[in-house]
């Protein structure tokens, strides 16, 4: 990757990468994607490795996806074929999308203006403006559920897709990771700025006013007992809210946000941590599933993987 990137900065000639639908042939946009993409790899291994020094560098040289204008995104349209999954499903498939009872709680405990974007009123409530999240993996064989009681997805996920991008790495990603590593000591980087500004790009990402006290209240940075590692993680997990599989990441991580025990568990109450190993591997590559297979309690789902042990 280092090379890759070193022989496309000191390249003088021209190029056309026909196809490219991220940055129509910019290949220094790609070099700033590379760059972000290394700085969230080191961040992910830092507590195995000593990945200071070249973090520091990245940092320094600023050569990264650092403003919004330079996301790595896909813009979705309101209609077919690229339209957003979520609004070719059948109603009652989408209706199985529902707001959770912890990004309810994280978000009106932020008194957080992007919950009118992420989602939609609860269907029974008065004023027009309650939310309502429901327990992930609720039994349903012991809890009767009302669908016009919680919160569905925004229109941005299914009537006005076309406001709506998939995001393959951000400047508020980027900087929240830069963030996370000043706030930890393995940068020498101004935490609180690098924070707030990725908050402050965050909100632009989803179409949302940052209200002019949001960063001086509820989401001061290191205030009201708050632990700013907490803070960094939860704000990118807010962000983060079309991109499960990054907010699982950060969770195994770093234990953030704090997550609810669910009722239906088939895993003893415990969040798996890793995904295990699918079942064409043991039929396909014995030899080397039996490998990892040893090395992982015979395939368990609650084996951490090696950067998070």
């Amino acid at each position: 990757l280092d090379k890759g990137i070193a022989a496309i900065e000191n390249y003088t000639g021209s190029i056309t990468l026909d196809g490219d639908v991220l940055y129509n042939g910019d290949l220094q946009a790609w070099v700033r994607l590379a760059n972000s993409l290394k700085i969230k790899a080191l961040v992910r291994i830092s507590d195995k490795e000593n990945i200071s020094t070249r973090l520091q560098e990245l940092y320094d040289d600023g050569n990264y996806i650092a403003d919004n204008t330079q996301n790595a995104i896909f813009n979705f349209t309101d209609s077919e074929p690229n339209n957003f999954r979520m609004a070719r499903l059948r109603a009652g498939d989408f209706n199985n999308f529902v707001m959770s009872e912890t990004m309810e709680e994280i978000l009106e405990g932020l008194n957080d203006a992007r919950i009118d974007i992420l989602f939609r009123p609860r269907g029974n409530n008065g004023n027009g403006d309650d939310y309502e999240g429901l327990l992930n993996g609720i039994d349903a064989s012991s809890t009767s559920v009302s669908l016009a009681d919680y919160s569905l997805a925004g229109t941005i996920f299914r009537e006005n897709t076309g406001m709506l991008d998939a995001n393959y790495m951000t400047a508020w990603e980027t900087n929240f990771l830069l963030a996370e590593a000043a706030e930890k000591g393995l940068i020498t980087a101004p935490a609180q700025t690098l924070y707030e500004t990725a908050v402050t790009q965050a909100f632009e990402y989803w179409n949302t006013t940052l209200p002019v006290d949001y960063l001086t209240t509820t989401a001061a940075y290191a205030a009201n007992g708050n632990d700013p590692i907490e803070q960094i993680i939860t704000q990118k997990w807010i962000a983060s809210v079309i991109n499960g599989y990054e907010g699982w990441i950060e969770y195994r991580r770093t234990g953030f946000p704090a997550l609810k025990n669910i009722s239906a568990s088939l895993n003893n109450n415990l969040i798996p941590v890793r995904m295990p190993y699918p079942a064409e591997e043991a039929a396909l590559n014995a030899d080397n599933y039996n490998v990892a297979a040893s090395a992982t309690n015979n395939n368990d789902i609650n084996v951490p993987v090696w950067w998070d042990e």
